[in-house]
């Protein structure tokens, strides 16, 4: 029984939770009548409070664009902003923790009234339809704590000049599921050329292992935890190592296959060596749309790549495309045209490289569960380009997770995301702006 009590009455109305402030967030009531009760003492302190996280979020985001432009004016290797006007941000860091590089997507102020005039076509329809490469990768989620909690394919070699690397790794009770590319030598970290592909993925499920299902949902206080979300992404590969996160899924509810029906149905090729007794098999399928050369076609490439957030929003109904929905009623072998699907095996595990070590997050590793998901969750809403200033504002205050937030979003990797975060709250240089809300 939790020992909170309400800032009116005192009392504790368990089982019946304590509804916060919303605007300070800083006291808790039974009810509204409670709050109505109190609102004669809290309310000067309520706006003190709510100023005061303002101004200290404010000045996190004014820090953090002084680190963006320190780090653009340096010539880093590590930060680039690749296109940069009223439109869009769009930008690419490199990760020295795991040796990836990272794209970042954040609409300008006229990015809305751009989509309103020109109103481009989402890319989901024509799922299914290009030069496309089918595989499958088996893992068993019980060996991935073996395995430093995660397992990656060997590289697939495609027709259209990527190679790709699919990564699982084990979050909280959730498969994340990541898509990489080889890196290319002597590409620069702010090329605006590469393949446009779109990759579409699912999971072997039944006694033959030959039939398809749609990725489960995520459990936890995930962004969109318990949701069907789409089980297909755009991205541009540009040779740098860039990896893509595809999703996440609550392990419990991915089926497993019996790897003796992988190796004996006949409708599989490749390496089965080392497949499990009882694992899990992801399908992934990968679609080359198109080179990209030059900075105009990279940001009308980019652009696209982020139409289907806002044609699912708009029509929840097409948050799966209809490709997906078809091939799950075919199964596997027929969607590779009644041909024997490739299936790639694992990397030996490796050991995290010192760099990683060296850039952890200063108290990550005594993080409890909680705190670590409310970190999570502020991450997930500042990589998706709608970040939550209250959720923010919030971990901030913690105890426990404020101090580790706080150094990850000053580091100079955090920059270019923590542009967005300064345009939604109204800051400008020198500390003007609006009120934050």
């Amino acid at each position: 029984m939790s020992e909170a009590k309400c800032d009116a009455c005192g009392t504790n109305p368990y089982p019946v939770s304590l509804k916060k402030c919303s605007y300070c967030k800083s006291t808790a009531y039974c009810d509204a009548t409670c709050q109505r009760a109190h609102w004669s003492k809290h309310k000067k302190e309520c706006k003190r409070i709510k100023r005061e996280l303002e101004e200290s979020v404010k000045r996190k985001a004014i820090d953090a664009i002084d680190a963006a432009k320190k780090v653009a004016s340096s010539d880093s290797e590590d930060v680039k902003i690749i296109v940069h006007n009223e439109r869009v941000i769009l930008s690419r860091t490199k990760d020295k923790s795991d040796g990836h590089c990272y794209s970042h997507f954040m609409p300008g102020k006229e990015y809305g009234d751009f989509i309103t005039s020109n109103r481009p076509p989402c890319w989901c329809a024509g799922v299914g339809q290009e030069q496309s490469l089918l595989v499958v990768f088996p893992f068993d989620p019980k060996d991935l704590k073996n395995r430093g909690g995660y397992a990656k394919s060997q590289y697939l070699n495609t027709p259209f000049e990527v190679n790709f690397q699919i990564h699982v790794s084990e979050i909280l009770g959730n498969i994340s599921v990541d898509l990489s590319e080889e890196p290319k030598a002597g590409v620069s970290l702010d090329t605006s050329a590469g393949v446009n592909c779109r990759a579409t993925y699912f999971f072997l499920k039944g006694v033959d292992a030959t039939q398809i299902t749609l990725p489960p949902p995520s459990k936890g206080k995930f962004k969109r935890s318990g949701v069907q979300v789409a089980n297909s992404h755009m991205a541009i590969w540009p040779g740098v190592g860039m990896k893509q996160p595809l999703g996440l899924h609550e392990t419990k509810l991915i089926p497993s296959v019996d790897g003796k029906a992988l190796r004996d149905s006949g409708k599989f090729s490749g390496d089965t060596a080392d497949l499990a007794d009882l694992g899990c098999a992801l399908v992934m399928m990968i679609e080359n749309c198109g080179v990209v050369s030059g900075v105009k076609e990279f940001e009308t490439a980019s652009i696209s790549s982020q139409l289907h957030k806002y044609h699912s929003d708009a029509r929840p109904e097409d948050e799966i495309p209809n490709f997906s929905k078809e091939a799950c009623r075919m199964g596997v072998f027929e969607l590779n045209m009644k041909q024997p699907v490739n299936m790639v095996g694992m990397l030996p595990a490796d050991k995290p490289s010192p760099e990683f070590e060296k850039a952890k997050p200063k108290g990550m590793d005594d993080l409890s569960a909680g705190a670590l998901t409310m970190i999570q969750n502020v991450m997930t809403g500042l990589q998706s380009g709608q970040p939550n200033l209250g959720q923010i504002e919030e971990v901030l205050g913690d105890k426990e997770a404020g101090p580790v937030l706080q150094n990850i979003l000053g580091s100079p990797q955090m920059a270019p995301l923590m542009a967005k975060l300064m345009a939604s709250t109204g800051v400008k240089q020198g500390g003007e702006g609006g009120s934050g809300r």
